[in-house]
């Protein structure tokens, strides 16, 4: 079994969805379900070993997924989480930001760092999910109306009109918001605000984790296992481990 612990539930509910769509196979959760996610969320990294000790000693494959943020490399992050506790290997495989390393109680421990880059240079989570909106393009816009996170209200807006498609909501959202920010040099700076850009366009009331979950739902699963391989790379090492 793997127990994934995140930096925030963007990142938690990412993992789930692709365990759910069996995009991360051969192992299990050991939550089952996303019932009381607050247990498995560690947003201080400074705090991330002390937690972990506190559990129980039968989790013993843990996935960990944070951000890379202002660290001059991923290294860095794997050093700054790790402490003096866990002595995370150089990164392995083709990937540069996955690392693996060992607890007591013979836990070993894989971590996942984010490196999608900001437009101010911060790296993290986030701009994988501006990845994918982008490469989905106006098939996201069309995906989410479809589902039922769409209000009637707008629905209705949308159908009595017929000078707006998906892909001009798409382009809305992704270029036309923000290019209106920049020109008021009022750039948007990381890409959580592009998401919330996009929700704006879309006119839908959810927060950006409920959008990130509902993107991962329906996005073909090519541009996941593109956008998302060193996170799946990071999620084979331990369900490797658990076929041994």
């Amino acid at each position: 079994m793997v127990t994934v612990y995140a930096e925030g539930p963007t990142e938690w509910f990412t993992v789930y969805e692709l365990y759910r769509r069996k995009i991360l196979t051969h192992a299990v959760t050991l939550q089952g379900n996303d019932n009381n996610i607050g247990r498995w969320l560690i947003n201080a990294r400074s705090d991330v070993v002390s937690k972990l000790m506190k559990r129980p000693s039968q989790q013993n494959r843990i996935l960990l997924v944070y951000d890379q943020e202002r660290d001059d490399d991923p290294s860095f992050t794997a050093r700054e989480i790790g402490g003096e506790t866990i002595r995370f290997d150089e990164s392995v495989g083709d990937h540069n930001s996955v690392f693996i390393g060992n607890m007591d109680h013979n836990t070993r421990v894989v971590l996942h760092v984010a490196t999608a880059k900001s437009p101010d240079g911060n790296r993290d989570f986030d701009g994988y999910i501006v990845q994918i909106i982008e490469r989905l393009g106006g098939m996201a816009v069309q995906e989410l109306f479809r589902s039922d996170k769409i209000p009637g209200y707008v629905r209705q807006q949308y159908y009595k009109k017929n000078n707006i498609d998906y892909n001009q909501i798409h382009s809305l959202g992704l270029q036309e918001i923000p290019d209106m920010m920049n020109s008021k040099q009022w750039e948007i700076l990381r890409s959580k605000g592009y998401i919330y850009s996009y929700i704006t366009a879309l006119q839908i009331n959810i927060s950006h984790v409920i959008f990130t979950r509902k993107l991962v739902q329906y996005a073909p699963s090519e541009i996941l296992e593109d956008v998302f391989a060193p996170l799946i790379a990071a999620w084979n090492l331990l369900a490797e481990e658990t076929k041994r």
